[in-house]
C-alpha cells in the first residue's frame, strides 16, 4: 500500500496542482451564476458568461497543442552530456546581409527601442505632476509581491518539473499539462474565480469556529497576502515551468542513479543534485515570471475589495 502511494506520488503532486489551477473556473461554474445582489453581480450577469465561453474554448486548444506536443515527442529524450563543439558563425555578404540586418532592426525598433521611447517620453511629460515619494512605497510593495509571488511559483514549477521527471506515464503528463492551463485564463475569471472560492473556505472555517463558541475578529483569507502569491503562481506557472522543465530533462538518469547509490533522495536529490545543474533555468524562469507579475494590478485591486491594508502594487 505505502509502496503504491510512493510510486503514484508524482501524479498525485500533478494532479494536486492542476486543481489549484482549475479551482477559479470551478467555482465560478458552482457558484452557479446566479444574479446574487453583491458587487459581483453584474459580473456574473453580463461579463462573465461570455468570459467562460472563452475560457472553455481556450484551455481546450491548448490542451489539444499539449497532447498534440506529448505524443510527438513521446520517445525523443535530450541530454547535455558537455563537450559539444560551439555554434560556428556563417558571415553572409552581399544583398544577403543588408536584409538580414534591416530584419532584426526592424525588430529592435518595433519591439524594443519605440515602445521604450514613447514611455520615456510619456514619463518626462508627467513627471514633475505625478512624481512623490508615494512612488517609493508603491515600488516597493510591488516588487515585494512581486518577488513573493516570482518565489512560490517557482517552488511549485521545480515541484512539477521534477514529478514529471520521476513519472513519465500519460496521466502524469495530462495533469501537469492542465497545471499549466492557468495563463490561459483571463484575468477577471481568475480572480473573481479565487474570491470566491476564498469566501467559501472563509465562511466555513468561520461556520465551524462558531459553532465551538470561538469568535474569530475578521476573515482569515480574503484581502490577505495568502491569496495573491497563489493567484499568481496560477497565473505564471506556465512561464515558470518551461525553463525549468527544459534543464530538468537535460538531466541524464544516470545522475539520479548515482545519488540513489549514495543514498541520496527525495528532497535533498533535487536541492543537492538539480538545483545546481539546473539554477540557469531557474533564473531564467525567475525573470520571466517575475516581469510578467509586475504590470499585473487586477489581482491585487480585487484581493483587497474586502480589506484595505494589503500593500499595493
Amino acid at each position: 500500500m505505502i509502496s503504491s502511494i510512493k510510486y503514484q506520488g508524482g501524479f498525485i503532486v500533478s494532479s494536486g496542482i492542476a486543481a489549484i489551477s482549475l479551482s477559479p473556473v470551478l467555482f465560478i461554474l458552482a457558484s452557479g451564476m446566479n444574479a446574487d445582489p453583491d458587487i459581483w453581480s453584474h459580473l456574473k450577469q453580463y461579463v462573465l458568461p461570455g468570459l467562460l465561453k472563452n475560457t472553455a474554448i481556450l484551455v481546450v486548444i491548448v490542451l489539444v497543442i499539449f497532447a498534440a506536443e506529448s505524443w510527438l515527442r513521446r520517445k525523443q529524450q535530450f541530454f547535455n552530456r558537455g563537450g559539444h563543439q560551439p555554434v560556428q558563425r556563417k558571415r553572409l555578404n552581399g544583398f544577403g546581409h543588408f536584409l538580414a540586418s534591416a530584419f532584426c532592426s526592424t525588430v529592435l525598433l518595433v519591439s524594443f527601442v519605440i515602445p521604450v521611447i514613447q514611455l520615456l517620453y510619456w514619463t518626462a511629460k508627467a513627471f514633475a505632476f505625478e512624481f512623490g515619494t508615494h512612488y517609493i512605497r508603491l515600488v516597493a510593495n510591488t516588487f515585494f509581491l512581486g518577488l513573493m509571488g516570482t518565489a512560490v511559483t517557482l517552488a511549485v514549477a521545480l515541484i512539477l518539473a521534477y514529478s514529471g521527471r520521476r513519472m513519465t506515464d500519460l496521466k502524469t503528463g495530462m495533469a501537469a499539462k492542465l497545471s499549466l492551463s492557468g495563463y490561459a485564463l483571463p484575468g477577471t475569471v481568475l480572480a473573481v474565480g479565487m474570491v470566491h472560492g476564498v469566501t467559501w473556505l472563509d465562511n466555513g472555517v468561520t461556520g465551524t469556529m462558531d459553532m465551538l463558541g470561538i469568535q474569530l475578529p475578521g476573515t482569515l483569507l480574503q484581502g490577505s497576502l495568502v491569496l495573491l502569491p497563489v493567484c499568481y503562481m496560477i497565473r505564471f506557472l506556465a512561464v515558470g515551468y518551461n525553463p525549468v522543465f527544459s534543464h530538468m530533462t537535460r538531466l541524464t538518469p544516470s545522475i539520479d542513479e548515482a545519488a540513489r547509490l549514495m543514498k541520496v533522495t527525495g528532497a535533498a536529490l533535487v536541492s543537492k543534485i538539480h538545483l545546481p545543474l539546473i539554477h540557469r533555468g531557474m533564473v531564467t524562469g525567475g525573470i520571466l515570471v517575475l516581469v510578467g507579475m509586475i504590470p499585473v494590478g487586477f489581482l491585487t485591486f480585487i484581493g483587497r475589495s474586502k480589506k484595505q491594508h494589503v500593500p499595493e502594487g
